[in-house]
């Protein structure tokens, strides 16, 4: 099975979450969702292909979980350096040694628009071993993805006063 954690409006993201899965065909009755105002999960909820649960429920109650997670996707993992979070990876199995037998390894995939952190402590290296970079704001202009930005704000000679006052 899949694990994805979330931060926060983690109703919000569970809703919208299981609704893009329903849209690309999988099954409501593969997903479990705990957390962010859904019931506490049956027992089978776990063994689920997917689950989605905020890491706000699983530090509360992280019981349920089975061992058989395969694949854990943070969401705005630039907070996964949290003890929270790293609770969670441990648990479930993402920081076992290279050496270990593939039924107790599990993966975990991070995704945040924001990986720069200012502080060493919160540097997604404590977390994850490699990053992979999508294209940037230039490149998805060039390519029509995106609107060049039309920028507003003080001409240069107000600027100068500004500076000068």
């Amino acid at each position: 099975p899949a694990y994805r954690a979330g931060h926060r409006r983690a109703r919000d993201l569970a809703v919208r979450r299981l609704e893009q899965l329903e849209r690309v065909g999988v099954p409501r009755d593969h997903v479990g969702v705990f957390g962010g105002g859904a019931p506490k999960p049956h027992a089978d909820d776990s063994t689920r292909p997917i689950v989605i649960a905020s890491i706000q429920s699983l530090t509360r109650d992280a019981t349920w979980l089975s061992d058989g997670f395969r694949l854990v996707i943070i969401d705005e993992c630039h907070c996964a350096f949290a003890n929270s979070y790293v609770t969670l990876l441990q648990r479930l199995g993402v920081f076992a040694p290279a050496d270990a037998p593939p039924a107790t390894a599990c993966r975990c995939l991070g995704i945040t628009a924001t990986p720069f952190r200012r502080v060493a402590d919160e540097r997604l290296e404590r977390v994850f071993d490699a990053a992979v970079w999508g294209p940037s704001i230039t490149q998805l202009i060039a390519r029509g993805v995106l609107v060049p930005p039309l920028v507003f704000g003080p001409s240069a000679a107000a600027r100068h006063d500004i500076r000068n006052d």
